[in-house]
Formats: C-alpha cells, structure tokens, sequence
C-alpha cells in the first residue's frame, strides 16, 4: 500500500514539474506593437511614364514608428512588394532615414511598380523595433489609389 502512494507522489510530481518546463517553453509572451500606431497615406500622385509612385504617409497616430512594409496590388496580382525608387529591394520594407517618424508628422517616398502594369490598392502595415522587428498586424491600413495604370 505505501509503494502504491509514493507511486502516485512521485508521477504527480514528475507531471507538475514537466508542467512548469513546459509552460515557460510553450506560452512564452510575444511581442506586439503598442497600442496608438496608425500610418495613413496623406496624399499620393502616379507618374504612369516611369511607372513610379510618389506617396506621403502620415502619422496619425500617438506613437512613434520605425518604419513600414508596402504592398500593392492590382486586378491581376494579389499582393507584391514596393520598393523605395532607385534603393536596393528591401521586399517593401521602408524606413525612416535618421529616426522614427513621430505623432502627426509626414515624410514622402518613392515607390517603383516597374513590372507591374498598374497599383489599385496599397497595404500598408507599420513596423516597430523592439527586441526584433515587430508587424503591426492590428494597424493594417489598405487603400485604394487611382490614376497608377
């Protein structure tokens, strides 16, 4: 009867203790961007020529931001990346020079859709660096464009 109980002991031991290893491996906390980061596009115009984008974003949000990823679509492509006009491809990843853009600031790009026929609409999803480089899945912003075909 005493080697029944100390069996018992000693498996609910070993499964507490499997328990707390595996908790800290599995349910490890990510990171996520804070709360109060939204990147708008304040104005944009297309030079169809040179199949070039030139856009200006807006932070309107309360917070500061690193940068942003860029991607446009169009009636026969989903989704494909932008890349800043005459820099190496980044696969849309854009930063801003120097710093971060802060609250209620605005900053231009140009963005090249060689390649491509025409952008319809642009996805863009801001980015924070913390530990590593951070998706702001919760502040996606998606808009339509006209006159870039």
């Amino acid at each position: 009867m005493v080697g029944y109980v100390l069996l018992i002991v000693i498996a609910i031991s070993v499964s507490i203790m499997v328990y707390a290893y595996l908790k800290n491996i599995v349910w490890q906390d990510t990171e996520k961007c804070d709360e109060g980061i939204s990147l708008i596009v304040e104005d944009y115009n297309c030079d169809t020529t040179a199949n070039t984008l030139n856009l200006t974003v807006k932070n309107q949000g309360t917070l500061s931001v690193d940068g942003f990823m860029i991607h446009g679509s169009n009636e026969t492509a989903k989704l494909f990346p932008l890349n800043q006009a005459g820099k190496p491809e980044t696969n849309g990843q854009t930063f801003f020079e120097g710093d971060r853009l802060n609250a209620s600031k605005s900053i231009g790009f140009i963005f090249s859709y060689s390649g491509r026929n025409s952008v319809t609409k642009l996805e863009i999803k801001p980015l924070q660096a913390g530990k590593k480089l951070i998706v702001c899945e919760s502040a996606i912003f998606n808009q339509e464009i006209r006159g870039c075909n």
